[in-house]
């Protein structure tokens, strides 16, 4: 039992790195079908969107209901 733990925890581990490296490139690839920019798939690009990403990616909206 113990084992399916650690393998769990592994597994989440590695999915959220896959994640973390190929969410960038979906992003690219949604401008690019959506809008036509035609953005190459290059190292450059990538760490650009995932800077930007990283910037913009959260928006925290407060409600307050008094």
């Amino acid at each position: 039992m113990k084992l399916l733990s650690e393998l769990g925890i592994v597994g989440l581990v590695i999915g959220l790195v896959v994640l973390g490296i190929l969410w960038p490139l979906v992003l690219i690839w949604a401008l690019n079908t959506l809008f036509g920019f035609g953005i190459a798939y290059t190292f450059i690009n990538w760490l650009a969107m995932l800077v930007l990403t990283l910037s913009f990616g959260r928006a925290h909206i407060n409600t307050n209901k008094t």
